[in-house]
Protein backbone atom coordinates (compact mmCIF):
# COMPACT_ATOMS: atom_id res chain seq x y z
CA UNK A 1 0.00 0.00 0.00
CA UNK A 2 1.33 3.41 -0.97
CA UNK A 3 2.28 5.86 1.76
CA UNK A 4 1.10 8.74 -0.43
CA UNK A 5 1.53 10.43 -3.78
CA UNK A 6 4.28 13.01 -4.24
CA UNK A 7 5.02 15.32 -7.16
CA UNK A 8 8.54 16.80 -7.31
CA UNK A 9 9.25 19.80 -9.56
CA UNK A 10 12.91 20.71 -10.06
CA UNK A 11 15.06 21.88 -12.96
CA UNK A 12 17.73 19.25 -12.22
CA UNK A 13 17.20 15.76 -13.61
CA UNK A 14 19.92 14.51 -11.27
CA UNK A 15 18.09 15.83 -8.19
CA UNK A 16 14.79 14.40 -9.42
CA UNK A 17 16.29 10.95 -9.92
CA UNK A 18 17.78 10.91 -6.42
CA UNK A 19 14.59 12.19 -4.79
CA UNK A 20 12.46 9.64 -6.60
CA UNK A 21 14.77 6.82 -5.55
CA UNK A 22 14.70 7.82 -1.88
CA UNK A 23 10.94 8.38 -1.66
CA UNK A 24 10.04 5.30 -3.70
CA UNK A 25 12.13 3.19 -1.32
CA UNK A 26 10.13 4.69 1.56
CA UNK A 27 6.86 3.55 -0.03
CA UNK A 28 5.68 6.68 -1.85
CA UNK A 29 4.35 6.96 -5.38
CA UNK A 30 6.54 9.64 -6.96
CA UNK A 31 6.13 11.70 -10.10
CA UNK A 32 8.85 14.10 -11.24
CA UNK A 33 9.06 16.87 -13.82
CA UNK A 34 11.34 19.71 -14.85
CA UNK A 35 8.46 21.56 -16.48
CA UNK A 36 6.88 24.65 -14.94
CA UNK A 37 4.08 24.86 -17.51
CA UNK A 38 1.29 22.32 -17.80
CA UNK A 39 2.10 20.63 -14.51
CA UNK A 40 -1.44 21.14 -13.24
CA UNK A 41 -2.47 17.82 -14.80
CA UNK A 42 -0.34 16.00 -12.21
CA UNK A 43 -2.38 17.42 -9.33
CA UNK A 44 -5.32 15.10 -9.94
CA UNK A 45 -3.32 12.26 -8.38
CA UNK A 46 -1.17 14.06 -5.87
CA UNK A 47 -1.11 14.58 -2.11
CA UNK A 48 2.10 16.57 -1.73
CA UNK A 49 4.11 18.79 -4.09
CA UNK A 50 7.80 19.49 -3.51
CA UNK A 51 8.69 22.59 -5.51
CA UNK A 52 12.17 23.96 -6.13
CA UNK A 53 12.29 27.73 -5.73
CA UNK A 54 15.06 28.63 -8.15
CA UNK A 55 13.69 27.60 -11.54
CA UNK A 56 15.04 28.87 -14.91
CA UNK A 57 13.40 32.16 -15.82
CA UNK A 58 10.83 31.95 -13.02
CA UNK A 59 10.79 31.55 -9.26
CA UNK A 60 8.92 28.96 -7.27
CA UNK A 61 6.45 31.51 -5.95
CA UNK A 62 5.15 32.18 -9.45
CA UNK A 63 4.94 28.46 -10.22
CA UNK A 64 3.09 27.96 -6.94
CA UNK A 65 0.48 30.55 -7.88
CA UNK A 66 -0.36 28.77 -11.13
CA UNK A 67 -0.41 25.38 -9.40
CA UNK A 68 -2.83 26.58 -6.73
CA UNK A 69 -5.17 27.86 -9.42
CA UNK A 70 -5.04 24.46 -11.10
CA UNK A 71 -5.56 22.69 -7.75
CA UNK A 72 -8.93 24.39 -7.28
CA UNK A 73 -10.42 22.04 -9.87
CA UNK A 74 -8.71 18.93 -8.49
CA UNK A 75 -10.85 16.54 -6.46
CA UNK A 76 -7.97 15.68 -4.15
CA UNK A 77 -6.61 18.36 -1.78
CA UNK A 78 -2.90 18.91 -2.27
CA UNK A 79 -0.25 20.56 -0.08
CA UNK A 80 2.65 22.56 -1.49
CA UNK A 81 6.06 22.45 0.18
CA UNK A 82 9.08 24.53 -0.70
CA UNK A 83 12.07 22.32 -1.55
CA UNK A 84 15.29 24.27 -1.15
CA UNK A 85 18.74 24.51 0.41
CA UNK A 86 18.56 28.32 0.48
CA UNK A 87 18.02 29.18 4.15
CA UNK A 88 16.99 32.76 3.41
CA UNK A 89 14.26 31.57 1.05
CA UNK A 90 13.29 28.74 3.42
CA UNK A 91 12.67 31.24 6.22
CA UNK A 92 10.10 32.99 4.02
CA UNK A 93 8.15 29.92 2.94
CA UNK A 94 4.91 31.03 4.62
CA UNK A 95 4.98 34.55 3.17
CA UNK A 96 5.65 33.02 -0.25
CA UNK A 97 2.44 31.01 0.07
CA UNK A 98 3.80 27.53 0.78
CA UNK A 99 2.27 25.17 3.34
CA UNK A 100 5.68 24.07 4.59
CA UNK A 101 9.34 23.71 3.71
CA UNK A 102 11.77 20.81 3.28
CA UNK A 103 15.36 21.97 3.71
CA UNK A 104 18.80 20.59 2.83
CA UNK A 105 17.97 19.49 -0.69
CA UNK A 106 21.58 18.48 -1.19
CA UNK A 107 21.48 15.98 1.69
CA UNK A 108 18.65 13.51 1.13
CA UNK A 109 19.35 11.28 4.14
CA UNK A 110 16.54 12.95 6.10
CA UNK A 111 14.18 13.45 3.15
CA UNK A 112 11.90 10.46 3.78
CA UNK A 113 11.44 11.48 7.42
CA UNK A 114 10.65 15.06 6.45
CA UNK A 115 8.09 13.95 3.89
CA UNK A 116 6.55 11.56 6.42
CA UNK A 117 6.24 14.45 8.89
CA UNK A 118 4.61 16.59 6.18
CA UNK A 119 1.99 13.90 5.54
CA UNK A 120 1.36 13.55 9.26
CA UNK A 121 0.86 17.32 9.59
CA UNK A 122 -1.55 17.33 6.65
CA UNK A 123 -3.64 14.59 8.27
CA UNK A 124 -3.80 16.53 11.53
CA UNK A 125 -4.94 19.66 9.68
CA UNK A 126 -7.63 17.68 7.86
CA UNK A 127 -8.93 16.25 11.14
CA UNK A 128 -8.96 19.72 12.71
CA UNK A 129 -10.95 21.12 9.79
CA UNK A 130 -13.56 18.36 10.14
CA UNK A 131 -13.93 18.92 13.89
CA UNK A 132 -14.13 22.71 13.68
CA UNK A 133 -17.81 23.70 14.17
CA UNK A 134 -19.48 26.11 11.81
CA UNK A 135 -20.64 28.78 14.25
CA UNK A 136 -22.91 30.36 11.66
CA UNK A 137 -24.69 27.17 10.58
CA UNK A 138 -28.47 27.34 10.89
CA UNK A 139 -28.45 31.01 11.85
CA UNK A 140 -29.95 33.91 9.97
CA UNK A 141 -29.15 37.60 10.50
CA UNK A 142 -32.11 39.72 11.61
CA UNK A 143 -32.23 43.45 12.41
CA UNK A 144 -31.69 44.23 16.08
CA UNK A 145 -34.74 46.12 17.38
CA UNK A 146 -32.52 48.32 19.50
CA UNK A 147 -30.70 49.60 16.44
CA UNK A 148 -27.42 47.93 17.40
CA UNK A 149 -26.81 46.23 14.07
CA UNK A 150 -27.50 42.55 13.57
CA UNK A 151 -27.96 39.58 15.87
CA UNK A 152 -28.15 35.89 15.10
CA UNK A 153 -31.27 33.81 15.53
CA UNK A 154 -32.32 30.32 14.38
CA UNK A 155 -34.47 30.49 11.23
CA UNK A 156 -38.24 30.17 11.92
CA UNK A 157 -38.52 27.29 9.45
CA UNK A 158 -36.12 25.30 11.65
CA UNK A 159 -38.38 25.75 14.67
CA UNK A 160 -36.44 28.66 16.08
CA UNK A 161 -37.97 31.91 17.31
CA UNK A 162 -36.96 35.15 15.69
CA UNK A 163 -36.83 38.48 17.48
CA UNK A 164 -39.22 39.73 14.84
CA UNK A 165 -41.94 37.68 16.61
CA UNK A 166 -41.70 39.92 19.66
CA UNK A 167 -43.06 43.49 20.02
CA UNK A 168 -40.50 46.29 19.85
CA UNK A 169 -38.82 47.20 23.11
CA UNK A 170 -40.22 50.24 24.94
CA UNK A 171 -37.95 53.03 26.08
CA UNK A 172 -38.34 56.22 28.05
CA UNK A 173 -36.86 58.25 25.23
CA UNK A 174 -36.53 58.05 21.51
CA UNK A 175 -37.41 59.78 18.32
CA UNK A 176 -40.53 57.65 17.77
CA UNK A 177 -43.29 58.64 20.24
CA UNK A 178 -44.99 55.31 19.60
CA UNK A 179 -42.12 53.49 21.29
CA UNK A 180 -42.09 55.60 24.48
CA UNK A 181 -42.96 53.89 27.75
CA UNK A 182 -46.43 54.88 29.08
CA UNK A 183 -46.49 56.65 32.49
CA UNK A 184 -47.02 54.37 35.51
CA UNK A 185 -50.57 54.32 36.99
CA UNK A 186 -51.19 56.52 40.08
CA UNK A 187 -51.97 54.51 43.20
CA UNK A 188 -54.03 56.29 45.90
CA UNK A 189 -54.35 55.59 49.61
CA UNK A 190 -57.80 54.09 48.97
CA UNK A 191 -56.09 51.27 47.15
CA UNK A 192 -53.38 50.70 49.79
CA UNK A 193 -54.74 50.02 53.31
CA UNK A 194 -52.92 51.69 56.19
CA UNK A 195 -51.41 54.49 54.13
CA UNK A 196 -52.25 58.08 55.18
CA UNK A 197 -52.98 60.34 52.21
CA UNK A 198 -53.70 64.01 53.06
CA UNK A 199 -55.65 64.32 49.80
CA UNK A 200 -57.84 61.32 50.44
CA UNK A 201 -61.58 61.74 51.12
CA UNK A 202 -61.37 58.98 53.69
CA UNK A 203 -59.18 61.04 56.06
CA UNK A 204 -60.67 60.84 59.58
CA UNK A 205 -59.66 64.48 60.30
CA UNK A 206 -62.00 65.72 57.53
CA UNK A 207 -65.06 63.96 58.92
Amino acid sequence: MSEGRVLVIDDSEFVLARVKSVLAAAGYDVQTTTQTVGTGRYLRNCDLVLLDFHMPGIDGGQVLSSLRNAAQTASNPCSFYLFTSDEEVASRYASLGFDGVIRNKGDLTALAGQVRAAFRMNKMKAIARKKKPDSGAGLTPIPDVGGRGFSMSPPPEAGGRSLSNFPPALSDSGSDPGLRRPPPPRITADEVPGVFDPGSKNDDNDR
